[in-house]
């Protein structure tokens, strides 16, 4: 098998047959040699945070495919638009560049030329993989069904184990989310819907869901699901254990319902 080409997204199952498509966006650690020697001394313990652990949470053996972004997400937040928005907010954008803590993360501003080089290597490689398996899903079933899969802190949502988001029903039938959303109920996840970040209460720039809103379409059901950090863990640990097994159930069962859920639809 030939070397996986630089910087390109890793493809988990690419060559699982089952209509889903899983994408990791921000699970990333790799700090990519473009934005380590740009970053100023101490800048790597200040990055944006990811979305801790949520790979080694899904189970090997599903049926199902991936795309995963190794790298951090202050090298390209691939799900925000390509279209970097002068004067825009430092943080939870495109190209963040401050760091937790409030200050700058690198020597000296972003050029056009460094601008690009990150759309060319991360952002744009990630999205065509996607595309690649979504397409090649609608061919082989008539349709595909994309989960993104993100995580929250705890204290961003009390009492919730799970966000799901369909832009309101834009990105997927809302009775497709609901079930999805009763499988997670099941197995005792504490639910909400489109409630996470409220897309009307942002402004463009900082606007998540860009791969629901780029993907989705009348062959692709696409949904956004947040799991809680407090709810899974640590690996290592028995909550992080029973939360891979309470996943891989929710899974099985999504891939058992959807024969049906695409008849309803088709009625």
């Amino acid at each position: 098998m030939p070397d996986r080409p630089a910087y390109a997204p890793l493809l988990l199952r690419p060559d699982a047959p089952a209509p889903p498509v899983l994408s990791l966006p921000h699970s990333g650690t790799r700090v990519p040699e473009f934005l380590a020697c740009a970053l100023r001394p101490g800048a790597e313990q200040r990055l944006p945070g990811c979305d801790a652990h949520l790979p080694e949470l899904l189970p090997d053996d599903l049926p199902i495919a991936a795309v995963v972004n190794p790298y951090v997400r202050a090298a390209a937040d691939v799900n925000r638009s390509p279209q970097p928005q002068p004067g825009g907010p430092r943080t939870n954008c495109l190209f963040p560049l401050d760091g937790t803590d409030g200050a700058p993360l690198y020597r000296r501003r972003l050029t056009p030329k460094n601008v690009e080089l990150r759309l060319a290597r991360i952002h744009r490689p990630y999205h065509a993989a996607l595309e690649q398996m979504l397409s090649d899903r609608v061919r082989a079933h008539g349709y595909a069904v994309l989960l993104d899969l993100h995580s929250f802190p705890a204290d961003a949502a009390p009492g919730i184990d799970a966000v799901l988001g369909d832009l309101c029903g834009r990105s997927a039938p809302q009775e497709w989310t609901a079930r999805l959303e009763a499988l997670l109920r099941a197995e005792g996840l504490r639910t909400a819907r489109n409630a996470l970040f409220p897309e009307e209460q942002q402004p463009p720039e900082v606007v998540g869901g860009y791969i629901l809103r780029r993907h989705a379409s009348e062959r692709v059901y696409a949904v956004q699901l947040e799991l809680s950090r407090a709810w899974y863990g640590a690996p290592g640990t028995p909550c992080f254990a029973a939360a891979s097994a309470a996943l891989r159930r929710v899974l099985t069962a999504l891939l058992a319902a959807l024969p049906e859920m695409r008849r309803q639809k088709d009625r």
